[in-house]
């Protein structure tokens, strides 16, 4: 390796100015921010405008925005806190659903609006609908999976996620 950096000269050049090349050739711990990580991304949408695709898509980057906000959060909380079981939990998904089996019902509304190729719009005024056909149902009341929390379950909730929930 060093008769390779000598053929050119590069070997003298690292050693006469060694804190120069330090930070090229020398690994240094950095802290991952949302920021850093969110501007290693260049987001491009790239359904047709006015498609329910790309409304879901639009919705969609605002979420992932939070997600590395909350997951940020989340892991220096843990990291001051030392507590390993809240940082792999999403803060984000904590946060916008109300327990796991109202998450449930409303991933399956979600996967069943797709599956019938359906519109996100009409899940619309459904939570309301429903608290009215159910009312003494627990889930019923906290049901709430209009057109956005539709479009984002079924874009960007993970698939191990949703088969863990399930």
């Amino acid at each position: 390796f060093r008769d390779g950096l000598r053929t050119l000269g590069v070997l003298d050049k690292i050693q006469a100015h060694q804190e120069s090349f330090r930070p090229l050739l020398c690994w240094s711990p950095t802290t991952l921010t949302a920021d850093l990580v969110d501007s290693l991304f260049t987001i491009r949408l790239a359904s047709p405008v006015g498609s329910n695709r790309r409304r879901a898509e639009e919705v969609v980057v605002p979420f992932w925005r939070d997600y590395l906000t909350d997951a940020e959060v989340t892991l220096s909380a843990a990291a001051s806190s030392s507590s390993t079981a809240e940082a792999t939990c999403s803060g984000s998904v904590r946060t916008y659903v109300s327990g796991p089996e109202v998450l449930s019902a409303e991933v399956y509304w979600a996967l069943d609006v797709i599956e019938k190729h359906g519109f996100f719009n009409s899940c619309t005024g459904k939570s309301e609908l429903l608290r009215l056909m159910f009312p003494g149902s627990p889930i019923a009341s906290k049901f709430t999976c209009g057109d956005d929390k539709a479009a984002y379950l079924t874009v960007s909730v993970r698939i191990d996620v949703m088969t863990c929930i399930l």
